[in-house]
């Protein structure tokens, strides 16, 4: 495996020493030579070196040469060397190559491992032996031969340009942490990179290719965060993606025919109200599940109210991820709030009356009913504590076969204890609240 990259990684170099080859000019000024470098005098009177001399394994860009301040790196500096592992750039370099051509400077240096930046320099600046700009944002080239097989890209970091990761054979594993504002053409180009996560960036550009001749490219990781692949992003390689469910990357990996792996998306926090009834469900569910509540007919007696609540996820049932709480509006303060279960055996909940909602918390969803603590105030047949023209009313609706009771409503209904509910029962509630009778 090491020789098939090495291989690859003299063919990437030699490509590149072809498309700098054809850059250089035909008239070149006239040049100066130290015992390292051969250097230009600039219009502004600055130096910009032009070659590489020395044959050291650590090579400094000094501040001056012969009293001339150094400014400027040529694009052919450093052309197809071979000794230098670490090069230092002092505080007075302003330009690296021209035209966005940083990446050209060192790409032809087969052992560099490590870039450092002087502090004090005004346009670059240096993390781990990568080089970005002074506002590291930018991120401008990671060295051919750094030796770390795993690279997170810094989060403050919004743009890659051309060739910023180029024919690395040590880099496997290449993780994005933010999302990019530009990526230039084959940012990434013949990496030995195995595994990466797609880069989510908001100006995209169909010519582009992103992932260029990473032959050992296998695993791309795709969010559900992005909207976006070229065509071309991995040309040179055939790795499976790993997407998720109905996201665009599995629609692209089908209309690409590339192989494909469905991921499982973890739990996430989340707070879910069904907008008919008002109940709310919160805590650690399914990413896709949505909330399904349907109103049970009271066949659980002295319950006020009974709901089958469920998770569900593409139509089917699931369960939360852990223990949430469930909130359930209602009229009536003096309900516990029952688990029923498909025997037909209740557990209580231990529900909390707050704020109108009996609130509490579980980890399995099924039907839970509202059911009546034990009340003895007779007339009380709607359960708000006292005797009123709402009780007298209902017990009209229950005469009419408007309404029905529970066995406990008509028990409750009673007022007179003749065994029956009827109109005497009205008139016995009203009675007592003109305080003209009394119920006992």
């Amino acid at each position: 495996m090491k020789a098939i990259n090495f291989k690859r990684s003299i063919f990437a170099i030699f490509m590149i020493a072809v498309i700098l080859l054809a850059a250089i000019p035909i008239g070149v000024s006239a040049t100066e030579t130290t015992s390292d470098f051969e250097y230009s005098i600039l219009d502004d009177g600055t130096i910009e070196l032009i070659s590489y001399t020395g044959s050291d394994i650590i090579v400094n860009i000094p501040e001056e040469i012969d009293g001339y301040e150094v400014s400027k790196i040529n694009i052919k500096c450093f052309f197809m060397n071979n000794t230098i592992h670490n090069i230092y750039i002092s505080s007075t370099v302003k330009i690296i190559g021209a035209n966005n051509s940083v990446p050209q400077v060192f790409n032809t240096i087969s052992q560099l491992s490590s870039i450092t930046v002087d502090p004090k320099n005004s346009e670059f600046a240096s993390i781990d032996g990568v080089l970005f700009n002074k506002g590291l944002d930018k991120l401008l080239y990671y060295p051919l031969s750094k030796k770390n097989e795993t690279y997170y890209v810094p989060e403050f970091v919004t743009s890659l340009v051309s060739y910023s990761f180029a024919s690395n054979i040590y880099l496997k594993c290449l993780k994005f942490n933010s999302e990019f504002e530009y990526i230039g053409d084959r940012a990434i180009f013949g990496v030995s990179i195995e595994e990466v996560n797609y880069p989510k960036y908001n100006k995209p550009n169909e010519e582009i290719v992103l992932f260029d001749l990473c032959r050992n490219l296998n695993k791309v990781f795709v969010s559900k965060e992005i909207q976006w692949i070229n065509d071309g992003d991995f040309h040179g390689s055939n790795p499976t993606l790993y997407v998720y469910d109905d996201s665009y990357g599995l629609k692209w990996a089908k209309s690409h025919d590339f192989p494909y792996v469905i991921m499982e998306e973890p739990p996430v926090e989340k707070d879910l109200v069904d907008e008919n009834t008002g109940i709310q469900i919160s805590g650690v569910m399914d990413a896709n599940a949505t909330l399904n509540v349907e109103s049970v007919e009271n066949t659980v007696e002295d319950a006020v109210s009974t709901f089958d609540i469920t998770l569900t996820k593409y139509g089917d049932i699931i369960q939360p991820d852990g223990e949430i709480t469930i909130s359930i509006p209602s009229e009536y303060n003096d309900c516990d709030v029952f688990w029923v279960k498909d025997d037909g055996t209740k557990v209580n909940m231990n529900a909390e009356y707050i704020d109108g909602k009996y609130v509490f918390t579980t980890d399995h969803l099924s039907v839970y009913a509202l059911i009546r603590k034990s009340v003895t105030l007779l007339g009380d047949v709607n359960g708000d504590g006292k005797v009123g023209i709402d009780d007298a009313t209902n017990i009209q609706k229950y005469m009419a076969e408007m309404l029905d009771f529970t066995d406990k409503q008509k028990e409750l209904a009673d007022v007179n204890k003749d065994g029956k509910v009827g109109v005497d029962d009205v008139t016995l509630i009203q009675k007592h609240m003109a305080g003209l009778a009394v119920i006992e």
